[in-house]
């Protein structure tokens, strides 16, 4: 199975389950790269790393280009703060392992993309609730609306072919000729 057809597969289903609170939303959300509501910097710079290995750039557009951590930062902050005590903790804990390991590095964005994939098996196995939820947002990020702060540029809706025109007219398609 290839990437963009594993990326089709799950794109729905992930979203859906990140965003079923996104109709509680009350305000727009303006955070640009670089403002985090929620996330500090060296955490912002870590879930943008974690997330560009779960949807990396290759001949591609990835994670870091479809801004996902905005999306994750904006929705931590609003319709997904259910899911903050998740990410701090295993924010944390990641962290100070990254800092135990590699002392001199200035965090796991710094890190070569083969150590951070070590990493990252050891972080799926030690701590899948935060894992999973990391890599449901990612996927919910780069094919949300892009009001939402992530899937910059449509990135993500180009990447699968998404179609944006949210008004439809006759013929819809070959049944209707």
């Amino acid at each position: 199975m290839d990437r963009r057809f594993f990326v089709k597969g799950v794109a729905g289903s992930a979203a859906l389950v990140w965003l079923q609170g996104l109709d509680t939303l009350r305000r727009p959300l303006t955070a640009a790269k670089g403002t985090y509501r929620v996330l500090s910097e060296s955490q912002a710079a870590t879930v943008e790393a974690l997330a560009a290995q779960i949807i990396p750039t290759d001949d591609t557009p990835g994670a870091r280009e479809a801004r996902v951590v905005t999306f994750i930062d904006n929705g931590l902050a609003s319709f997904a703060a259910a899911q903050r005590p998740v990410f701090e903790r295993g924010l944390a804990g990641f962290e100070t392992e990254v800092h135990n390991r590699f002392p001199d590095a200035a965090g796991f964005a710094t890190l070569q993309s083969a150590t951070q994939v070590e990493l990252m098996i050891g972080l799926e196995q030690r701590d899948p609730e935060f894992f999973e939820s990391l890599r449901v947002a990612t996927i919910a990020g780069m094919f949300a609306d892009p009001k939402y702060g992530g899937n910059f540029e449509k990135t993500g809706w180009k990447l699968i072919g998404f179609d944006d025109r949210f008004g439809w007219a006759p013929p819809f398609g070959d049944y209707d000729r």
